[in-house]
């Protein structure tokens, strides 16, 4: 006796599947499982970006809108929560209507909550309008997550403090004694981490004091500037905002707040570590570039050794630490007659008369 015949299904059902075999690969399952993966990709692509297409649009309501910060989030969250749950029935409508009619159904639904999110973004509609348009969007989660895809999130970009702070400590020591013309910034962590570093270490205030007046402090963009702006620091930005340009912006404001005077004869211009005297460059150490930008302040003008001792770091209450720092600056410079010194009064710069009525009211 024969027993029954096997029944088929209705349509078309993939009834033997064994890719280990290479005859039926090459005869019949690679073509099905490129089509498939093909058919799938897009699938799941479609499925992924009507899921996140609320992520992106809630970045675009402006004010005219009329929605809060907890608005927009409720916004996205509820596109996030219908796509967990809708994954559940997804996953078992494969199994009852087929894989290759559920997917064309279920990217055909995706249509929908575009049209609709098309329709509804202008200013004036309900938040409960968006939230039902939200909802529908969140299909596409279902879709892409019954599919067995899973989300891995991949950080393209991670900042993190180094592991030796001398470095930074350096950096900021640096800064805070004017010894570099500018501070570049490339992400906004950094540039916090920068402050709470010098607040660690007691220097926030003179960190700050510098970047208002002396240290360019250069951002790639706006978001690379909010802690500084917030400290009230403003800062240059390139129009695009990429390393480049921030290179050509720091080549344009440079030299254009270089300060040229015209001393004893000379042509000096005061760099963060050195000086160009005549166009030739005199380095000098810290304490005498301390000095050197306090007489530059006011030039012309006799600047009494008290104040050119607090001008100096870590110098403490004795003025023969301004007669020793003086000395050794004047060696640098190779021109002694720059600096010159009034007794009992304290040192001027040997600005040159034409100059004077110039730099008077400096």
């Amino acid at each position: 006796m024969t027993g029954p015949a096997p029944t088929r299904r209705s349509g078309r059902w993939i009834e033997r599947w064994d890719p280990e075999d290479e005859a039926f690969w090459r005869s019949t399952g690679e073509r099905i499982a490129r089509r498939n993966l093909w058919f799938s990709v897009l699938s799941e692509h479609i499925g992924f970006s009507v899921w996140t297409l609320w992520s992106v649009l809630v970045l675009f309501m402006g004010p005219e809108y009329g929605l809060t910060p907890a608005d927009k989030f409720l916004l996205t969250s509820v596109v996030t929560l219908v796509g967990a749950v809708v994954r559940v029935p997804y996953t078992f409508a494969v199994a009852v209507f087929g894989g290759r009619n559920w997917t064309i159904v279920s990217a055909s639904l995706l249509l929908i909550p575009t049209v609709a999110a098309f329709v509804v973004m202008e200013p004036g509609t309900s938040y409960s309008t968006f939230l039902l348009v939200g909802l529908l969007a969140g299909i596409g989660g279902g879709n892409f997550g019954a599919a067995g895809a899973e989300v891995v999130p991949v950080p393209v970009y991670r900042w993190m403090p180094p592991e030796d702070l001398s470095p930074l400590d350096r950096l900021l020591d640096a800064a805070v004694t004017r010894g570099v013309d500018a501070l570049t910034f490339t992400s906004a962590p950094a540039a916090a981490s920068l402050l709470s570093r010098a607040e660690d270490r007691g220097l926030l205030d003179d960190l700050l004091a510098a970047l208002v007046h002396d240290v360019l402090p250069a951002c790639v963009g706006p978001v690379t500037a909010i802690p500084l702006q917030a400290r009230g620091v403003d800062t240059v930005q390139p129009e695009r905002f990429r390393l480049g340009p921030l290179v050509q912006l720091l080549c344009q404001e440079l030299p254009a707040r270089a300060r040229s005077l015209p001393v004893a004869g000379h042509r000096v211009e005061i760099r963060g570590h050195a000086v160009l005297v005549d166009g030739d460059l005199k380095p000098v150490p810290p304490a005498g570039m301390s000095l050197l930008r306090a007489l530059a302040r006011r030039p012309g003008w006799v600047v009494p050794r008290a104040d050119l001792l607090r001008a100096l770091p870590g110098a403490g209450r004795d003025e023969h630490a301004v007669e020793t720092a003086m000395a050794r600056l004047r060696t640098a410079l190779g021109t002694p007659k720059l600096i010159q010194t009034v007794v009992k009064r304290g040192y001027r710069l040997a600005l040159d008369p034409a100059a004077d009525a110039k730099y008077a009211d400096a």
